[in-house]
């Protein structure tokens, strides 16, 4: 079969089109560079630059968002069991201290008591309209 190919078999003057689909008899040449379609390279990358630019907004969304050591504690039955953890922590820790430290834990106690009054609240409700 390489002997039927009139001429050089790579020719580096052909557009990859001339390459792949022409016959090879059929001699091409590459497009002249004022038929060439511009580049979108240079407005993707402006879009990205404009988009993708720190601005207040982003700077304080990053700087609020806590950071999660370990995300397997964002679902909902690990969040619960983290929530019970840390509240049998706390009873042990209000057991020895004292002063101000103990008025702190008292009111994270609070929060967790709250949670806890609410989450029944939201079951009862959430059942009630489950059953009309």
């Amino acid at each position: 079969m390489v002997d039927s190919i009139q001429g050089p078999l790579l020719k580096f003057d052909s557009g990859i089109s001339r390459v792949v689909w022409d016959t090879p008899t059929q001699a091409g040449s590459l497009p002249d560079r004022r038929q060439l379609a511009p580049s979108e390279l240079a407005a993707t990358l402006q879009l990205n630059r404009l988009l993708l630019s720190d601005n207040i907004e982003t700077s304080l969304t990053t700087a609020m968002r806590p950071s999660v050591a370990s995300p397997d504690i964002l679902r909902p039955e690990r969040f619960e069991d983290g929530l019970r953890a840390a509240g049998r922590g706390l009873e042990r820790a209000l057991e020895s201290v004292s002063g101000e430290d103990k008025q702190a834990l008292e009111g994270l106690g609070n929060v967790l008591k709250e949670h806890e009054e609410l989450k029944t609240a939201f079951n009862y409700y959430r059942d009630m309209l489950i059953a009309g």
